[in-house]
């Protein structure tokens, strides 16, 4: 028991790290390359200059703590009682600004003239707070594009207003006059909107899918009525210029509309477009004053994954419809390339589908494509191509590929709708459904952009070839 003891007792005997060292005086190492070393001379005695101090090895061993920092000299924190307390002041200073453009032209719509612009969009530090600022001429300055808005985003209620100003060129109608010699004048009526408006819109999330959006705007619309004539001569397929002609115009309107939506969207995204989830949006607009109609909308897309997301089944269906008085005034078009493919080369300035004056247009009509009603259908069976390689500091973008089916169809009021058009087919009376299919491509860019090409067979017009189409932005 008396070993046992003894042997719990610690050795607190001194020594020396490096043993006795006091023999070492100047002069008294042979300065050789190889019993050459170098020692640190302290209160505590010689040590190895190349180790550090036995109170700096505690230290380190220390866990980092707020007392631990506090009493040290090295990590001493701030003192709060200095600091000075103030009232957070939005300043805005620029966070982008679009390349500004500039140029001219001659003849068109709006004349000849200087064209241009850009957009600056300015921002505060916690980013808030938004200020955008947009604005480009079109030859006058009747014609000038202008967005002031301003955007809150500190609170759950976001919301944002502002004004705008932007021109609007109508087809209204067009006649021809037989000049001689296969020649004819061409002239096209315009309806030209200048559409000022004010604006507020508050955006309510319910939680981190679905939100309610409410908001209101004032319109005043001028109105002005002019033509253009050109000389066309069919027998060299030539035709001259565009000659504007008088303008007249026509008493402006003010519109109150108020509008509420419901919006729902948890989807995934991929390189070039959603691949899981569901997406939609219902709203309603009434619109009161000069003008009287409501617009109400529908959008429901879906998105449903196969081979563990590698292949994609998208589909979408969309219901825009104007009713009311006035639901003409701003007619829709369905013959955009996002919307129902293959139709957007029917030729808007004249009233059949070749062109030809010879054409009665019995069969088919450009006007099919435009009305104050749409409704449309798109599926697509989406597939990767291409992914980024990186190799040798170089990526490839990503490419993706798609096979589509579309069919939608434009009316207005008076108007019936028939799945196939009838032998006696009269397209101011009904409109028949407008199909197309295809393949496409999506090219994204390096995330600069989404390069879009379709291929599309529009099979509602016998005898129309298919043709590509070039466009910019993610796929629906």
């Amino acid at each position: 028991s008396g070993a046992s003891a003894a042997a719990a007792v610690p050795d607190t005997t001194p020594r020396r790290l490096f043993g006795d060292v006091t023999h070492l005086r100047a002069g008294s190492i042979r300065d050789t390359a190889v019993t050459r070393q170098s020692f640190y001379r302290g209160n505590s005695g010689a040590r190895a200059s190349s180790e550090l101090a036995a109170s700096s090895v505690a230290k380190l061993s220390e866990t980092v703590s707020i007392r631990a920092m506090m009493d040290s000299f090295d990590f001493n924190l701030p003192d709060t009682t200095r600091f000075k307390e103030g009232k957070y002041k939005v300043r805005f200073s620029p966070e982008y600004v679009a390349q500004p453009s500039i140029g001219y032209s001659q003849g068109g719509y709006g004349g000849q003239g200087t064209y241009g612009g850009t957009t600056i969009i300015l921002s505060d530090l916690l980013g808030d707070n938004r200020l955008a600022l947009s604005g480009s001429i079109n030859g006058a300055l009747s014609d000038a594009q202008l967005f002031v808005g301003y955007t809150s985003l500190g609170g759950r209620l976001q919301y944002t207003t502002g004004i705008t100003q932007a021109p609007y060129y109508l087809f209204q109608n067009q006649t021809q006059s037989s000049l001689g010699n296969n020649q004819y004048a061409v002239s096209q009526d315009i309806i030209r909107l200048v559409v000022r408006e004010a604006f507020v819109a508050g955006i309510y999330p319910l939680d981190r899918f679905q939100r309610f959006e409410l908001g209101a705007r004032f319109q005043n619309i001028d109105q002005q009525v002019f033509s253009l004539t050109q000389v066309v001569d069919y027998t060299y397929q030539v035709a001259g210029g565009l000659e504007r002609g008088d303008t007249h115009n026509v008493a402006s309107a003010n519109t109150v509309s108020p509008s509420l939506a419901y919006v729902r969207d948890n989807t995934l995204m991929g390189y070039t477009g959603p691949i899981f989830g569901t997406r939609m949006r219902a709203s309603v607009e009434p619109s009161f004053g000069s003008w009287k109609l409501i617009d109400y909308l529908l959008d429901v897309r879906h998105y449903t994954p196969l081979l563990f997301n590698y292949v994609t089944i998208a589909t979408r269906f969309v219901g825009s419809i104007s009713q009311g008085r006035d639901e003409l005034r701003f007619p829709k078009w369905i013959g955009r390339p996002d919307y129902i493919r293959g139709y957007n080369r029917d030729d808007f300035s004249s009233i059949s589908c070749t062109g030809l004056p010879t054409d009665t247009g019995s069969q088919c009509n450009s006007a099919e494509t435009i009305g104050s009603r749409i409704a449309y259908a798109n599926a697509e069976l989406r597939f990767p191509i291409l992914r980024r390689v990186n190799g040798n500091g170089f990526g490839f973008p990503p490419l993706d590929g798609l096979f589509f089916y579309d069919a939608g169809v434009a009316w207005s009021q008076g108007q019936s709708v028939v799945a196939k058009a009838p032998a006696a087919y009269d397209f101011s009376k009904q409109r028949a459904l407008l199909q197309s299919y295809g393949i496409g491509f999506r090219l994204n860019l390096f995330n600069i952009a989404i390069v879009r090409w379709d291929y599309a067979v529009p099979f509602s017009r016998p005898g129309q070839k298919g043709f590509g189409t070039w466009f910019f932005g993610s796929s629906y």
